[in-house]
């Protein structure tokens, strides 16, 4: 495949020996593409290294590299500053590629070139033990693209603009989400592609299944990446994006505090005022997670 571009798919993992071989396997598989797999372990305690050691490296090349620093986002940056791809991707090492989503992806951006930062957003598909989300397809709107991190496929420009996620964050998603929507640099083309078997399991970092105060807690570390990208970038963004980005940071400070007049008022939109409710008020996060099934996806 000497005219295809390389794709560059990061995988940042801790201790994901039982789903690590069909993440993997998933992405040496791609049909119809130049892959180069980066695999950025985090100091995993368990066998991960030695099952992603022993699998074939088949037509693709899978590059081992041990995470220096500590954290998922260093792992991230780690693996994206190591990759040679025109186009770059992440992926979580316990989920599933679905085959052919990286050339479909591919093709949706690749004719936009690499003089403008372009990213490809696409959909993911639910993989759980619970059968009112197995199967469900995030999010559901036609023509509506997920911002979870394993859904852009990013090319040059835009990774420069993205990456390095700020270390001291939990998670590269929020990052990567506000980036993709308060860059007016970024054109984001959005498709109806499954880039991501999505594998929701108590394994995951933050979902439903967990408590209240569990999920708040953990929300909390995750959304500081609020007030970090608008320090960081206030010079840089829009007057209209600086009052938008502010306005979370707003809705943040209420929603930990417990305010739902704060939240209200906080000047964002209805949909992110809504999903800061459901997970500010432990009764409307109780009604929330017993009808996960049904409000996801949206």
């Amino acid at each position: 495949m000497p005219n295809h571009p390389l794709i560059s798919v990061v995988i940042a993992a801790k201790n994901e020996a039982e789903f690590v071989k069909d993440a993997v396997e998933s992405i040496l598989t791609q049909d119809e593409c130049k892959v180069e797999l980066i695999f950025v372990d985090d100091h995993s305690t368990d066998e991960t290294v030695k099952i992603v050691e022993g699998i074939p490296k088949n037509k693709h090349e899978l590059v081992l590299l041990h995470n220096h620093k500590s954290g998922k986002c260093s792992a991230f940056n780690y693996g994206v500053e190591s990759a040679r791809g025109d186009y770059v991707c992440i992926f979580a090492g316990d989920d599933v590629m679905p085959q052919n989503s990286l050339k479909r992806r591919l093709e949706s951006i690749q004719n936009l070139g690499q003089d403008c930062a372009i990213v490809g957003l696409s959909k993911l598909v639910c993989m759980s033990d619970d059968k009112a989300i197995n199967g469900m397809i995030i999010p559901r709107a036609k023509g509506k693209s997920s911002l979870s991190g394993v859904s852009p496929l990013m090319n040059r420009k835009a990774v420069e603009l993205i990456f390095p996620v700020p270390e001291q964050l939990p998670n590269e998603d929020t990052w990567m989400d506000l980036c993709i929507t308060f860059f007016n640099e970024i054109q984001s083309i959005h498709t109806d592609i499954i880039c991501c078997k999505w594998r929701h399991h108590s394994g995951n970092s933050i979902n439903h299944m967990l408590t209240f105060e569990e999920f708040s807690t953990r929300l909390a570390v995750r959304l500081e990446a609020y007030s970090l990208f608008e320090k960081m970038n206030r010079d840089k963004l829009s007057d209209k994006n600086r009052r938008q980005i502010r306005a979370r940071v707003k809705c943040e400070a209420a929603r930990r505090a417990g305010s739902i007049s704060g939240i209200l008022l906080s000047g964002c939109p209805t949909i992110h005022k809504l999903r800061m409710l459901a997970s500010g008020n432990r009764f409307l996060y109780s009604i929330r997670s017993s009808l996960y099934g049904v409000f996801s996806g949206w």
